[in-house]
């Protein structure tokens, strides 16, 4: 009888054992998973914020170029060359990137909105542009730029 007591000893402590390993992979599979989702999620934050850089950094080039000349079309030719003034609509331009910020000729990932409005004074004209930047989902950075042109007073000789 005692043979037997060993043999069941030993075989509930073998199971116990396998018990004890089914636990521990269970806890490392749970662990894994939650790790790989806050790596997912980091990765996705990144891309979020690489778009919302570039949106910033185009708008910003807009609004800097624009407050030195106070010109949609000049700043339009300035940034993205002698292509992009066919977009130019009077006093509003709409421009296409595609998902590596290259100007694009159909209406692709990212779409830049720039809208001019003058307002005439009688020692020159005031133009303010209003830029938007947005994604296929929503706007990504807006702002406002503005260039004070005065007018060209007549010599007198």
């Amino acid at each position: 009888q005692m043979r037997r007591l060993k043999g069941k000893y030993a075989v509930t402590h073998m199971n116990s054992f396998f018990v004890e390993i089914i636990i521990v992979v269970f806890f490392f599979i749970v662990s894994t998973s939650i790790i790989i989702q806050v790596f997912a999620k980091a990765y996705m934050k990144n891309l979020e914020t690489e778009k919302s850089n570039m949106a910033v950094l185009k708008a910003q080039a807009v609004c800097e170029v624009f407050s030195s000349n106070g010109d949609i079309k000049e700043t339009v030719t300035e940034l993205f060359g002698n292509k992009a003034v066919a977009y130019i609509n009077k006093n509003s331009v709409s421009l296409s990137f595609d998902k590596d910020w290259k100007l694009s000729s159909v209406k692709d990932v990212y779409h830049m909105q720039i809208s001019v409005d003058k307002i005439n004074g009688k020692s020159g004209q005031m133009n303010y542009a209003n830029i938007t930047v947005t994604d296929k989902k929503k706007i990504l950075f807006s702002v406002t730029s503005s260039a004070y042109l005065p007018h060209e007073e007549d010599s007198y000789d």
